[in-house]
């Protein structure tokens, strides 16, 4: 309300006297200047309304409000009536939104005084308030008005608001305006324009009583635009508390309309019973859930009536899976085709994903399934859709709920896979146990017997080719759960794989391929008596269909699998016809399948599979030596690329892989070919993958050539060149870090494997030169990501990932140094610079000041640090293999440094990592033992840090009992080796015989000399079995107290040693035998009893 000014407060003034004059003199129209006056006042006043429409209302409001003269209140309260009444909605739209709130609120204010108004003032206010709620009640814009007039009980009301009720009593509460006006808006998309929070909550009732009356027939397209309204409010104020008080009877309306609704009103509908159990599942009854899960479940079986064959034919089309199990194997051809059933599946879903762990839904559900499943009185259609339900929502209900109705639910699918006369019921069957063999592994297990011996049978004989498919998935499932499948079992499943095999439709034999495979690998004798048929039959598909890419890929993996469980006498004959087939069409055949299968046919036929050899690298090599262009990819060289890096990839992990374990000599011949074609392939520009791969069977290349032709010939020390050169050469220009890392591996094995003194002072020199180009390359790069330079980084790699992979690329490189020292040490360690050791130690000693910062900082969880953390360990254990192998092999070149590393090496014993604690004990122990009292220096530090390490808390948890044999066993060698011991001996010695027997193999030891475990146990007996003669006092004890635990320890390793170690330690048992008769006066006598049991417990 605004204050009107002193003139128009006049110009009101002068209209009250005009009309008080005209009531008392009627009649008397003598007065000229009067009626002059007057005619000039009205004139002005309709000036006012004329150009201030709004202004006018708001101050003759403020008169009828604040006028301290009855006279203004009365006039201004008439002026403001006659004004609305005369001008209607066409003034009210045009309020401003702060007049007309202020218009609402005054009027029902004075609506509410206790003192009655005069006739005369209260016929004009009802008159405002009546033009006002004829254009505010019907768009629910007066919630004040609509709850007096709706919302008291009659001897509530006072007289002002009965009296008001009665004006608008003709109206009928506006319900018809309300509807019109609703339909108005809804129909011109306007709704949701300049609509308030109040408005939209008060057109809910509407709504929903304007739902229940639509005729769906005529008024279809206005229903659904009533439902996605009602829709957008809920999703716009629910959970409101105003909207509470509704959600009942929204609940009620959908669920009456939903069971009368099609398939699109439907779907419109469903949202909003999720935007309610999404905020307020206890909202919904018991009573709800039950008819709303009815309804789902009736809504699912509206499926399509279509003819058997064509139903068939169409889900062959999406049986055909390229993956051995397909990855939704619950897909059904009725929702694939209906696109309206997926959206059912959907909203089904979605509301049970929302009510969570709200178990009633889950009952109902339940209930409803035993219903539909357990009768054949209702249509199949009701049967199939509970299925197809039960195999998609499982994920949406409580694990425990579902394992508690698992056995009932169970019986009913399995009898349903039997018995039921309707085949697509059958099929959904069968999809819900594929799916039973994801959730339900145990309870599958314990039930595999039944499934089985029920699909073995009539499902299996089924003539329809998806059902037996299903079949066969569902057999490939169970077997893959290593289920243990009885002889009988396979003795039918042999027989159907037999008759499948021979089917018509490939997608049969397809599918029933993955099952037979998958039974192969359970590795029974039984195929023996069916392999001549089934193995005849597998060699005429693959003749006729090797041009099918799933079909030969699998025929051939099954074919290989066969001959693994043949005898090469009854398997050679076909193996040959196999090959010379796929000599004789190699153009069309996929070889990268031949490559993976040979390596079984090596193990099958061992040396005899010699013959195909050639053949086989001759074709990798053709592959191997497509050309590729130097920039740029085309569709050809794209498919060419992957050509190669799947034969890469065959090659790699088929025939060399198991060339290098088994030492097949027979492909010896033949790899100095290949090799030419991987290192050529090394250089290939294009690919990335392609470099990376191609090196990884070099060194199976080399091993092979030194076993076939001797690790000095010319041949063998060509081929190590060839390849040693071409690694190398590749690492300072590759712009993968990835693949650097990969090749300084690969160098790594190429030396190891290579032997002893086997290299030439030039590749010593260009693998040092090689390292030190990595390293300065490595941290370069770093150092660019750092600064912000991603243009560095290569187009295959993340630049997130470059300081891993740099770190990676370093350890990689240390490793090799590493290397190189084991096997080449007279050549390589002269040339171990004094630069790079400074660099290394230096190094570790930064590393480890990072790590006492972040120890320091334990508080700060940040995610950079622990991959800062990540990092410095795969650097320190690079660094640290290298100074391992430096101290092991370096000889008085290494010695001579070992007052600049040995501290350093100290240190790291208090690093967090344990492969970082694990290479420093054991380099410590190696140090001792070959300088022997040139150790002194060093000894009682490392051997405080030692204690610290082998009495922690955790010192035998899990990795770190790794960790403390490494020490115990280093502790030995420097008890044996380091002669300024002697004066502590008698503390030492106790403790380190507390730590054994080490109860398994050290790991570590294994990689670095490598240690087998009975080599390790020979180290720790002769170490022991020498101290206890060099210390014999400290290792009895002055009363011999010590005697009964070395007695242990001999007992122990007696139980697990060679027959060399054991003359040792019966040797060892035997001198302190001597001892303890030499002694016996001397020795207590609870001691004397306890060596006597000692001595028979020996003789035993």
């Amino acid at each position: 309300m605004q204050q009107p000014d002193e003139e128009f407060i006049e110009t009101v003034v002068i209209l009250a006297r005009e009309e008080e004059k005209q009531l008392k003199h009627k009649e008397n129209n003598n007065n000229n200047n009067n009626n002059n006056n007057k005619s000039s006042s009205k004139q002005q006043y309709k000036k006012y309304i004329i150009d201030k429409p709004e202004q006018v209302v708001s101050w003759l409001l403020y008169l009828i409000v604040n006028g301290t003269y009855p006279t203004i209140k009365d006039k201004a309260i008439q002026l403001l009536s006659r004004h609305l009444t005369k001008e209607g909605k066409h003034l009210i739209r045009v309020l401003s939104k702060e007049v007309l709130e202020a218009l609402k609120v005054e009027t029902i204010e004075l609506l509410k005084t206790t003192t009655n108004l005069t006739d005369t003032f209260g016929r004009h206010l009802f008159r405002i308030i009546e033009s006002l709620a004829i254009y505010l009640l019907p768009r629910c814009s007066w919630n004040e008005l609509d709850i007096i007039i709706n919302g008291k009980e009659g001897e509530g009301l006072k007289d002002n608001e009965r009296g008001l009720i009665k004006v608008l009593s003709k109206y009928d509460n506006f319900k018809k305006e309300k509807q019109e006006m609703l339909v108005k808006m809804i129909n011109k998309f306007d709704f949701f324009k300049r609509q308030s929070d109040d408005q939209y909550r008060s057109y809910i009732p509407i709504l929903l009583s304007m739902l229940v009356q639509i005729d769906l027939d005529t008024q279809k397209v206005f229903f659904d635009n009533l439902l996605r309204n009602l829709t957008s409010i809920l999703i716009r104020d629910y959970p409101d508390p105003a909207m509470h008080q509704l959600i009942q009877q929204i609940i009620d309306t959908m669920i009456q309309l939903f069971f009368k609704g099609d398939h699109a009103t439907k779907s419109i509908m469903f949202p909003n019973f999720f935007q309610i159990a999404s905020r307020s599942p206890n909202k919904f009854t018991d009573h709800h859930l039950e008819r709303i899960i009815s309804c789902m479940y009736e809504w699912l079986s509206n499926v399509k009536d279509i003819e058997l064959e064509e139903w068939t034919d169409s889900s062959s089309k999406i049986e055909h899976y390229h993956d051995l199990i397909p990855r939704n194997p619950t897909r059904d051809i009725d929702y694939h085709l209906d696109n309206r059933l997926l959206d059912v599946i959907s909203h089904f879903g979605r509301f049970l994903r929302v009510l969570g762990q709200d178990h009633r839904a889950q009952v109902h559900i339940f209930n409803q399934l035993n219903v539909l499943l357990n009768s054949q009185q209702h249509s199949w259609k009701q049967r199939y859709s509970a299925l197809i339900s039960l195999s998609k929502f499982y994920d949406s209900i409580n694990p425990d709920i579902l394992t508690q109705q698992f056995p009932i639910i169970f019986k009913l699918v399995l009898k349903l896979v039997v018995n039921d006369e309707n085949i697509r019921v059958r099929w959904a069957s069968l999809q819900c146990l594929i799916q039973f063999t994801k959730e339900f592994k145990e309870l599958m297990i314990e039930s595999s017997d039944e499934i089985f011996q029920a699909i073995v049978g009539k499902p299996m004989n089924d003539p329809n080719e998806s059902i037996q498919t299903r079949c066969c998935i569902l057999i490939k499932a169970m077997i893959d759960m290593d289920v243990i499948v009885d002889d009988n079992v396979k003795e039918g499943l042999y027989r159907l794989f037999e008759r499948l095999f021979q089917s018509p439709k490939l997608v049969i034999v397809e599918n029933a391929l993955l099952s037979f495979i998958s039974v192969l690998k359970t590795g029974s004798k039984i195929f023996i008596h069916y392999s001549g048929n089934i193995v005849g039959i597998l060699l005429n598909l693959f003749e006729k269909h090797y041009k099918s890419r799933i079909l030969s890929s699998r025929l051939i993996k099954a074919f290989s699998l066969c001959s693994y469980i043949m005898r090469e006498t009854t398997f050679s004959k076909d193996l040959n016809k196999f090959m010379q087939f796929v000599r004789k069409n190699e153009k069309s055949i996929d070889l990268i399948d031949v490559f993976r299968a040979s390596s079984l046919f090596m193990q099958m036929a061992g040396k005899s599979f010699a013959v195909y050899l050639p053949m086989l690298i001759r074709m990798a090599i053709k592959i191997l030596e497509t050309p590729l262009p130097q920039w740029g990819i085309t569709e050809e060289s794209s498919l060419n690329i992957e050509r190669i890096t799947k034969t890469l990839d065959s090659l790699n992990d088929g025939i060399m892989f198991e060339s290098y374990y088994i030492d097949y000599i027979p492909l010896a011949p033949f790899v100095h070919g290949l090799a030419v074609a991987l290192c050529y392939l090394v250089q290939c520009r294009i690919s990335a993958e392609i470099r990376n791969r191609s090196f990884d069977s070099l060194p199976t290349c080399v091993k092979l050539s030194k076993l076939h032709f001797g690790a000095r010939s010319d041949k063998t020390l060509g081929l190590f060149g060839m390849s040693l050169n071409t690694v190398l050469l590749l690492c300072p220009v590759e712009p993968c870090l990835f693949v650097i890392s990969s090749a300084l591996d690969i160098a790594t094995t190429l030396i190891r494997v290579m032997g002893k003194e086997a290299m030439t002072l030039d590749q010593t020199r260009l693998v040092l030169d090689t390292f030190t180009k990595v390293e300065k390359r490595m941290y370069y790069i770093a150092e660019q990501v750092r600064g912000g330079n991603e243009e560095i980084v290569a187009d295959d790699e993340d630049i997130a990932d470059v300081p891993t992979l740099t770190v990676e690329a370093l350890s990689s490189g240390y490793e090799m140094i590493g290397m190189l020292l084991k096997q080449n040490s007279v050549m390589a360690a002269p040339l171990i610079t004094s630069d790079l050791l400074v660099k290394s130690c230096q190094k570790l000693r930064d590393n480890q000041e990072e790590q006492g910062d972040q120890d320091d900082n334990d508080d700060d969880e940040e995610e950079g640090i622990g991959q800062e953390e990540e990092e410095r360990r795969i650097i320190n254990e690079g660094i640290l293999s290298f100074l391992v192998r430096y101290c092991e092999y370096g000889g008085e070149d290494a010695i001579n440094t070992f007052p600049q590393i040995i501290p350093t090496i100290i240190k790291c014993l208090t690093l967090t990592g344990v492969m970082e604690q694990n290479s420093a004990s054991y380099a410590l122990g190696v140090a001792a033992q070959i300088t022997k009292d040139r150790f002194s220096p060093w000894v009682m530090q490392v051997l405080q840090a030692f204690d610290i390490i082998t009495y922690a808390p955790n010192a035998y948890v899990e990795d770190k009992k790794d960790v403390t044999e490494t020490v115990i066993v280093s502790v030995g060698r420097i008890i044996r080796n380091v002669p300024q011991v002697a004066s502590h001996v008698c503390t030492i010695i106790p403790k380190w015989l507390n730590h054994l027997p080490l109860t398994h193999k050290d790991s570590f030891l294994a990689t670095f000399q490598p240690l087998s475990e009975e080599k390790e146990i020979s180290l720790v007996i002769d170490n022991l079995c020498t101290i206890i003669r060099l210390y014999p006092n400290q290792c009895f004890g002055k009363e011999y107290q010590h005697v009964a635990k070395i007695h242990q320890i001999i007992q122990n390793y007696l139980a697990r040693c060679q027959r060399f170690e054991k003359i040792i330690l019966i040797r060892a048992w035997l001198f302190i035998k001597d001892s303890i008769q030499s002694n016996w006066d001397i020795i207590p006598l609870d001691t004397k009893d306890q060596l006597s049991n000692l001595k028979e417990l020996a003789r035993e």
